[in-house]
């Protein structure tokens, strides 16, 4: 009788042991689906930001350079009253054509810097490319422009929007013309 008793105990320790080991395997697979969700969510995060970043310096520059494209004709007639300067006045234009060739290498290294960030461990929307605030000719190629040369924009305001297996962001932008160098943001 008494090995009997012992048998029992011993069966359900074991079996006290089985389940409580049961329930540190569960609650160790759920703390490590939670840091994989935690570390995916921050890395798109991050990702998100490089791209705000770099969108944010493109829109800056190219705002700059639409300014001074813009401009490019109030110095034309300054140069011809100054005198001596009027050899100046005159390559105006291609000074126009340089400007809008630097606007055009600064699309192509913000277009460098985002496509890895689609194929990448970021896997943002491919359709961020189509997202850009100023209208391009057909395959991204070039820019838009209006009489004087200037990039036209798309839309003053536009979405963009970032789920994550946590949350979802939505930011609106805002730019105020073409020649803004300045993006507001607004994050919900």
């Amino acid at each position: 009788m008494i090995n009997n008793q012992q048998g029992s105990t011993l069966l359900s320790g074991l079996l006290m042991l089985l389940f409580v080991s049961l329930g540190l395997l569960i609650h160790l697979y759920y703390q490590s689906y939670y840091y994989k969700r935690l570390d995916t969510h921050l890395t798109k995060i991050n990702c998100f930001k490089e791209y705000l970043g770099a969108k944010r310096e493109y829109i800056y520059q190219v705002g700059r350079l639409n300014w001074m494209i813009d401009n490019v004709d109030t110095a034309k007639w300054i140069a011809l009253v100054i005198p001596g300067m009027q050899g100046a006045a005159l390559n105006i234009h291609r000074a126009r054509q340089i400007m809008q060739k630097v606007q055009f290498t600064y699309h192509v290294l913000y277009m460098k810097k985002i496509t890895p960030m689609i194929f990448n461990e970021c896997r943002l929307s491919p359709f961020i490319v189509k997202r850009l605030p100023y209208q391009m000719k057909a395959g991204f190629l070039s820019f838009k422009r209006n009489l004087k040369g200037v990039a036209k924009l798309k839309k003053r305001t536009w979405k963009e929007s970032l789920r994550t297996p946590i949350l979802s962001y939505r930011f609106k932008f805002r730019l105020n013309s073409a020649k803004d160098e300045t993006l507001k943001m607004r994050i919900r």
